[in-house]
């Protein structure tokens, strides 16, 4: 995992912002950095999972936060996704995964 340095200040979103992200119906915060050009997502799903972010663009993020467990051999070490349809596949492991 890499470790972020870039300040991010909490905001509130507009809910044509959040219907943007995946599983909108498990985000509990979203800021936006004010030095770079990405936004966090944090997801807490029902079984207790939760998971974090970042995202440059709607179809590239990386893992910012995640348990270990949940992070998965296909991401590979860096934990990029590169389309709306892995990060989507990720966050519906994560959403599915037994504790």
């Amino acid at each position: 995992m890499k470790t972020m340095t870039t300040a991010f200040e909490a905001s509130q979103f507009a809910v044509q912002v959040e219907e943007s992200y995946p599983f909108a119906e498990h985000i509990v915060h979203v800021e936006h950095s004010t030095t770079a050009p990405c936004s966090l997502v944090t997801w807490q799903f029902p079984n207790h999972q939760f998971v974090q972010l970042l995202f440059y663009t709607p179809n590239y993020a990386e893992i910012f936060t995640a348990s270990p467990a949940l992070v998965l051999p296909d991401e590979g070490d860096d934990g990029c996704f590169y389309t709306q349809g892995e990060i989507q596949l990720y966050l519906s492991r994560i959403k599915s995964h037994e504790s």
